[in-house]
């Protein structure tokens, strides 16, 4: 198991190379990798023979490679063409600008192809669709497919599997935010939240898995803020302000006045004396509608 805090090149397959392109995207590490969230899905879930594909249906395929091929079109582009069939019909399938595909790809062999659905010379047709060999076990094709913000030469199907890599479609790092934060606001696990939002089930494990990692920013930040207060309190230490060594100060000013404090007056003033009286400096919100007599408040714990 890869530690969170390793650097991204300790990843199987991501060398000088890829450090230097993922740094673009701020991934520096295995926990900036894990957190590189998607920004959507594409729905590859519903599945189709051929012979029942419409244009601009958005399905999976299950077929077999008949053949592919590289071609130059007459504008000099490069073409990848591929003829895959089932039981039901056969069609083909077009890349741009993709001739490695060509190599990754074995005819007579099972595969998911995972796309929009476009006509070309009057027949259903993919134009650079998902694939990936027919298993149980996919993370391109068949399923909710995540969408990553993307940089020059990292696309989301590398993201997808170096992230797979890392955590083999689960996470096998531990929870630490505390049991009782967990089961009172009914969050998910470290462990499923990780898995749902990388290679979700459905939309509604996305939600629940988003609601996880929303929380958890929300609490660390509320943590640092914890800690950089317990960091000042140590620093600062407050005059002594108690109220017995000031008692006769505070009541000669207020037996002064040409009127009296209300009750509600007498209480906030002290509370607030009450806290100064502490060695550390406090912060007081004194509240109250126009003309409730604040000032005077404030002014006598001055």
């Amino acid at each position: 198991m890869l530690s969170l805090e390793r650097p991204v090149t300790a990843i199987p397959k991501i060398g000088p190379k890829f450090k230097i392109l993922l740094e673009r995207l701020g991934i520096y590490t295995v926990e900036d990798l894990v957190y590189h969230f998607p920004f959507r899905y594409e729905d590859y879930s519903k599945s189709k023979p051929i012979a029942d594909l419409e244009e601009g249906d958005t399905v999976t395929v299950d077929v077999i490679l008949d053949e592919v091929n590289n071609f130059f079109t007459r504008n000099g582009k490069r073409l990848t063409k591929a003829k895959i069939s089932d039981e039901t019909g056969a069609m083909t399938v077009i890349w741009f600008n993709q001739h490695y595909i060509r190599d990754s790809l074995k005819p007579g062999r099972k595969y998911k192809v995972s796309g929009k659905v476009n006509i070309f010379d009057r027949k259903p047709a993919f134009f650079g669709p998902e694939f990936e060999p027919a298993t149980s076990n996919t993370i391109n094709t068949g399923r909710l497919v995540p969408v990553y913000p993307e940089t020059s030469g990292i696309s989301s199907k590398w993201i997808r599997s170096r992230i797979n890599d890392v955590t083999n479609g689960n996470s096998p790092y531990g929870e630490f935010l505390p049991d009782n934060i967990i089961k009172n606001h009914h969050l998910l696990d470290f462990h499923k939240a990780l898995s749902d939002i990388h290679f979700p089930e459905s939309e509604n494990d996305v939600r629940i898995a988003r609601e996880r990692f929303e929380f958890e920013e929300m609490f660390m930040e509320l943590l640092k803020v914890e800690k950089r207060k317990q960091e000042w309190n140590r620093k600062l230490r407050g005059p002594d302000m108690s109220y017995e060594k000031h008692s006769v100060e505070v009541n000669n000013f207020v037996s002064g006045l040409p009127f009296m404090l209300t009750a509600s007056q007498e209480s906030a003033v002290a509370e607030i004396l009450k806290d100064m009286e502490h060695e550390h400096p406090s912060n007081r919100l004194l509240e109250g509608d126009v003309g409730t007599g604040k000032t005077i408040v404030a002014v006598i714990s001055a």
